[in-house]
């Protein structure tokens, strides 16, 4: 892809008249940064497009360059940044009276605005927006018939759902995706979705073919130059490693993940990464001083990206671990705090178990 690019790059600047012609090639640069293992580069990338299109005063490449923005600072730790771009876009294309904007590069604007303000929105801890967005973006993408943008909405939502432990949201995507892909065997989509079964399935332990649909999954993506959400990949894989007793390959997996997010990819998975790694180190019989460092160091990548449903997850981990080491004041105090800023009603999986942790706390505390 960089080859390709840099041939672009080369065509372009022997051209008398550019102007629009520079557009295409940034769109593949940030395609190429934030699919390929250099997503840190893709805000800067989405830059340029806004401030070409805004020289130009192009409305649709506006559009597109508060919609790659969006999506980039999402994904790299700025849900909140990033979900200003998108509801920029979002408001010129209600906006707009043209019916090109729409579309752009071969994917509905609309629809990728929508998906991805789901992402944030979960990030942030606003889950009846997220849900409502995402129900958004599946009605946008089956009205518009096109196999491209469907499978777009259903293979992301499949990973939104996933990492939410939403059953029978991740259920309904993994089926849309089985039904289209029947007939329109995309590459790329096909591996997300054996993925998102996979972990879908990762609780039947005994199965052994878990692992290594997960494995072939991610190294077909790995092969078609696809790193995008590698590292929350790595992060499920040391998951289920972990829960089968492989703690030694559950440690390769967390360093696998480390290195693409330290090599400048998505930063999505690096809290649930660092969650993982102090349930290893629990099970592994680490000083309750390390697994606390641990089980905080998550807690804190999770309130710094910022992502709600990996500082519920991690919180729970860590009041679990003071629970059991008799803390119990603390371990109220802290879920307290991760819970009072989720926006409710709310019934995602990570909530409800922190909701109901805390609940038992105050039973016991009650009856001593």
């Amino acid at each position: 892809m960089s080859r390709l690019i840099s041939d672009a790059m080369s065509v372009y600047a022997a051209l008398d008249d550019a102007s629009q012609q520079i557009f295409p090639i940034l769109y593949a640069r940030w395609a190429s940064a934030l699919t390929g293992g250099r997503a840190v580069d893709s805000p800067g990338i989405a830059a340029e497009v806004l401030a070409e299109a805004e020289r130009q005063n192009d409305e649709l490449k506006v559009v597109l360059g508060n919609r790659l923005s969006g999506c980039a600072l999402v994904m790299v730790g700025e849900p909140r940044r990033g979900l200003d771009f998108l509801e920029r876009a979002l408001i010129d294309l209600g906006d707009s009276q043209s019916d090109e904007i729409g579309f752009a590069f071969g994917q509905d604007t609309l629809v990728s605005c929508l998906t991805y303000s789901a992402f944030a929105l979960a990030a942030l801890g606003d889950f009846p927006r997220m849900y409502q967005f995402a129900e958004l973006a599946i009605a946008r993408g089956n009205r518009t018939e096109n196999p491209l943008t469907i499978a777009y909405v259903h293979g992301h939502l499949c990973q939104l759902f996933s990492e939410m432990r939403d059953s029978g949201g991740l259920s309904r995507s993994i089926d849309q995706l089985d039904d289209l892909l029947r007939d329109h065997p995309i590459p790329n989509w096909v591996p997300i979705r054996d993925y998102a079964r996979a972990v879908a399935n990762s609780n039947d332990l005994r199965n052994n073919l878990v692992v290594e649909d997960v494995r072939r999954s991610m190294d077909t993506l790995e092969g078609s130059g696809f790193l995008y959400w590698r590292p929350i990949f790595d992060a499920n894989l040391a998951r289920i490693y972990l829960a089968r007793g492989e703690t030694r390959l559950a440690e390769k997996s967390i360093e696998d993940g480390n290195l693409v997010i330290e090599q400048g990819g998505d930063s999505w998975g690096g809290p649930e990464l660092a969650r993982v790694r102090a349930d290893l180190m629990l099970a592994c019989d680490a000083s309750v001083d390390s697994v606390d460092s641990a089980y905080r160091e998550a807690l804190e990548k999770a309130r710094n990206y910022p992502n709600k449903v990996y500082e519920l997850r991690a919180a729970c981990g860590l009041a679990q671990h003071y629970t059991s080491t008799g803390r119990v004041r603390e371990a109220r105090e802290l879920l307290q705090t991760a819970c009072e800023s989720v926006i409710e009603p709310c019934e995602i999986h990570d909530f409800v178990v922190a909701k109901e942790l805390l609940k038992q706390l105050a039973i016991d505390a009650y009856e001593k």
